[in-house]
């Protein structure tokens, strides 16, 4: 992809990371702001609060159905310009949420909201790695991750706060003075990408297949249980997505580049952060609906009261980040080196051979120390990863290198 160049200065990578980050904090504050704000919605709205799980579900579906073409888009288009109109985007969602007098027009100015968040979160993680320099990525990073920190801390006691002061579109509008500053952020502060206008047709059959497959699971899944739709209506449903998941298998595999690159499941450690990050995230994506509605409705708290919970609940996983590392590391299980150091001091990778041209020998210029055998993946768009040698040659050792 076209990244901007990166950034000539500690400062200028710190201000990119920043810019960029503003969305993340934008988009923490509308969904923890939003969980705290269901039972008043629900009363507003005179509807059942477990059906305003639909104003939170909604976006999750937009999100999944179009962050797959984040990618190709910031290609073709350019990633400051795909950001820039992804933010717009999202807060044009938002103006409407504040402007819903019912739950069916809550939903859909979600989904418009939706739309935008799928295009802001990866295509800033894009923007910060094309515009930091390889030895500052570890720090951009952490600038970049810090609104997913702060922003279920302060969204809670803000929504409670708004609530009891003013009626409940406020949660949304406040938004809007967020979204506005990083606009003018990202617009002084990240460089400019050129967009590829040769880079190739868009998947469109694929993402309509998949697109039609996991809103289809969403929905069926979303009305289970409630009365929404008919059990007949529903059994069809489940039926066509399970049919467009089966299709879209059989076409990605002929397609060059398809929408959900499903090879990257035989890569071990990605299948098991899948498998596992998705049981995980069942268990944490329910409490912040759930825990509002027991305090709330069941309790009889107040918004700003049982905001304090939520608050309490991030303070703790902002109290463990320091740690992490250090627990991570402590039950880390042994694995088996991506690369290999042969007596002859060139490094090898320990995966199948590549055809003829495709890999270069050590760099004979360069010191014993700076050896470098770079695999190119056979395809541009395939996630191969390059090895290098670390240390010197007695004793040194060897790391996966990610370019």
């Amino acid at each position: 992809m076209s990244d901007p160049s990166p950034a000539s200065s500690p400062l200028a990578t710190r201000l990119i990371s920043i810019a960029v980050a503003s969305a993340l904090l934008m988009e923490f504050i509308d969904s923890t702001a939003l969980s705290t704000a269901l039972p008043t919605l629900a009363h507003a709205f005179a509807v059942d609060p477990i059906h305003l799980k639909l104003a939170l579900t909604s976006y999750i579906l937009a999100l999944a159905v179009f962050t797959p073409a984040s990618g190709w888009a910031a290609e073709r288009f350019g990633a400051r310009r795909v950001f820039l109109s992804a933010m717009t985007v999202f807060l044009l969602g938002s103006a409407l949420c504040g402007q819903s007098r019912s739950l069916e027009t809550l939903v859909a100015s979600r989904i418009v909201q939706g739309i935008g968040g799928a295009m802001m979160t990866p295509v800033a993680r894009l923007i910060v790695v094309g515009s930091t320099p390889k030895d500052k990525l570890l720090t951009a990073m952490g600038w970049f991750t810090m609104p997913a920190l702060v922003g279920p801390l302060i969204g809670p006691p803000i929504a409670g706060l708004v609530l009891s002061v003013a009626d409940w579109p406020w949660i949304f509008y406040i938004n809007l003075p967020v979204g506005l500053l990083g606009v003018i952020a990202v617009m002084r502060f990240v460089p400019r990408s050129e967009p590829k206008p040769d880079l190739g047709r868009f998947d469109t059959t694929g993402f309509v297949l998949s697109a039609l497959a996991v809103s289809g699971l969403v929905v069926v899944a979303e009305t289970a249980g409630v009365g929404l739709l008919p059990p007949w209506a529903q059994i069809a449903l489940l039926a066509l997505s399970i049919a467009c998941g089966f299709v879209y298998l059989r076409i990605a595999k002929r397609t060059g580049r398809p929408i959900l690159d499903l090879t990257l499941l035989r890569y071990p450690t990605y299948r098991a952060s899948l498998v596992g990050g998705t049981l995980v995230r069942l268990g944490i994506g329910a409490s912040p609906f759930l825990m509002p509605l027991l305090l709330q409705v069941a309790l009889g708290w107040s918004p700003l009261k049982a905001s304090f919970v939520t608050l309490a609940t991030g303070v703790g996983v902002l109290s463990a980040r320091p740690f992490a590392s250090k627990i991570s590391q402590a039950f880390r299980l042994p694995h088996r080196p991506d690369c290999v150091r042969h007596p002859d001091g060139a490094v090898h990778r320990r995966a199948r051979l590549l055809p003829s041209g495709h890999a270069h020998g050590r760099d004979d210029d360069r010191p014993a120390a700076g050896r470098l055998l770079s695999v190119q993946p056979v395809h541009r768009h395939q996630h191969h990863r390059l090895c290098r040698r670390a240390g010197n040659l007695d004793g040194g050792r060897l790391e996966p290198y990610r370019p």
